[in-house]
């Protein structure tokens, strides 16, 4: 299933109610992780220190897209 919510706005409550900007990678992650279809990016497989989300990332998207689909 397709997520409804844009990874901007994700980006944007994460900043507002916590403080501190998430990466687009640590999102797709985290999404990939619920079940939710992600696109493959043209650079994954690329980094050699691919960003992991901590468990304070993984909470906070979470949150972010259950506020955000009410």
């Amino acid at each position: 299933m397709k997520c409804p919510i844009t990874y901007k706005q994700i980006i944007q409550y994460i900043k507002d109610h916590y403080g501190y900007t998430v990466q687009p990678c640590v999102i797709a992650r985290v999404l990939r992780e619920l079940g939710y279809e992600v696109r493959n990016s043209w650079r994954s497989g690329t980094a050699k220190n691919p960003k992991l989300p901590t468990d304070k990332d993984r909470k906070s998207i979470k949150e972010a897209i259950n506020e955000l689909r009410n």
